[in-house]
């Protein structure tokens, strides 16, 4: 019962990291495109420091199983 209501926060915890990092993504690209109509306009901009956030290469997911106690 332990380990089921271990994995279960487990997942709450996955959950609300992924809407994060999906909100934190989202910000960045609403940054680039700012930038990048200021630099549109003539109002410049620097595309680097705007570009950063999602220059970030997406790493594939990488599953770390929960060491299982010994028996």
């Amino acid at each position: 019962m332990v380990r089921t209501a271990a994995a279960y926060f487990d997942v709450l915890v996955a959950i609300e990291s992924l809407a994060a990092a999906e909100t934190n993504e989202a910000a960045g690209k609403r940054q680039f495109d700012y930038a990048d109509k200021r630099l549109e306009v003539g109002l410049g901009a620097d595309h680097r420091r705007a570009r950063s956030p999602c220059a970030v290469r997406r790493r594939p997911r990488q599953h770390h199983p929960r060491p299982q106690p010994a028996r």
